[in-house]
């Protein structure tokens, strides 16, 4: 009666062994079909919007994508509505910036920049890219070297091994 016990409990693990690794190609085959699907962020973002409630972050992340797919005209249409949604998240007013620069309304841009760092005070990218602005603005109007000077000195001080931070530094 043992030996039969012991002999069913083998045949039971085996079984349940073999529907286990079973369980597992259906599982790994099913998130290989979902990362294929949502491989990139405009898929990512364009679904979650559909499906799930206004989110600021969701339109910033999805202009991103689109900036990155050369389509600022329509990234700017998410930018917009990621700030009606909330006037105090930053990223948006960076990516409008980018579109404004790309546009060639530098002013634009600057005001843009300068209305992230107003929410977000001491953001190095946005205070390199605004420096670089005010520094090298073809448009006299636009420019303020005392401003841009500032600015790269202050990103410079908070990350002084970054080229890009010194490179503006040297342009101001």
């Amino acid at each position: 009666v043992l030996f039969r016990s012991v002999r069913s409990l083998r045949a039971g693990r085996w079984i349940l062994g073999i529907a286990g690794g079973c369980v597992m190609c259906a599982a790994a085959w099913l998130c290989m079909c979902q990362v294929n699907f949502w491989h990139d962020s405009f898929r990512l973002f364009s679904r979650t919007l559909a499906v799930a409630p206004p989110s600021a972050m969701a339109h910033d992340r999805l202009a991103e994508a689109l900036l990155l797919q050369g389509k600022p005209g329509e990234a700017a249409i998410h930018l917009q509505e990621a700030l009606r949604l909330d006037p105090l998240f930053p990223a948006p007013y960076y990516g409008l910036g980018e579109v404004m620069q790309a546009r060639g309304d530098l002013k634009a841009a600057a005001a843009h920049w300068r209305t992230a760092l107003s929410v977000k005070p001491g953001w190095l990218p946005v205070m390199n890219n605004l420096a670089w602005l005010l520094a090298t603005c073809p448009d006299a109007s636009c420019r303020s070297p005392g401003e841009a000077v500032q600015l790269a000195e202050q990103a410079r001080d908070a990350d002084p091994r970054n080229p890009s931070f010194l490179d503006t530094l040297a342009a101001a």
